[in-house]
């Protein structure tokens, strides 16, 4: 897993250093965006480069959801968690329709970073649980 290219999206430019700082320490090459679109810009460029995606749910333009809808459309098999403050019943469902099966809130810890991201590359088809 170390080396791994993980792409990181969250308009609040406060969560993006400590997250992409902690994600560097654990060996992964951190792609860090703030918007949405340059995110999708960067995936269409070489989504299947890109071991995961951590994204916000609420973004201004495109939201968390309709980045990880378009972001399958080209890398059906990338793994995505979905990180919120808030999420309703209705964003949760969409998210669960998606293939999103992991989810983390806001405020996180360095440690349920680290929890989360082990446990979508551990996900993925072909790798050992």
């Amino acid at each position: 897993m170390p080396g791994e290219r993980v792409l990181f999206v969250d308009d609040e430019e406060l969560l993006t250093r400590p997250a992409e700082m902690l994600l560097a320490r654990m060996g992964f090459d951190v792609l860090v965006r703030t918007q949405p679109e340059q995110a999708l810009l960067d995936l269409e460029a070489g989504g299947a480069a890109f071991a995961a995606l951590l994204t916000d749910l609420h973004m201004p333009g495109l939201t968390g959801l309709q980045l990880i809808e378009r972001a399958r459309a080209i890398h059906p098999a990338l793994p995505v968690a979905l990180c919120y403050g808030l999420m309703d019943t209705t964003e949760s469902e969409a998210a669960k329709a998606l293939g999103v099966g992991h989810f983390l809130r806001k405020p996180y810890t360095g440690d349920e970073l680290v929890t989360t991201m082990t446990a979508i590359l551990a996900a993925r088809p072909g790798m050992a649980s």
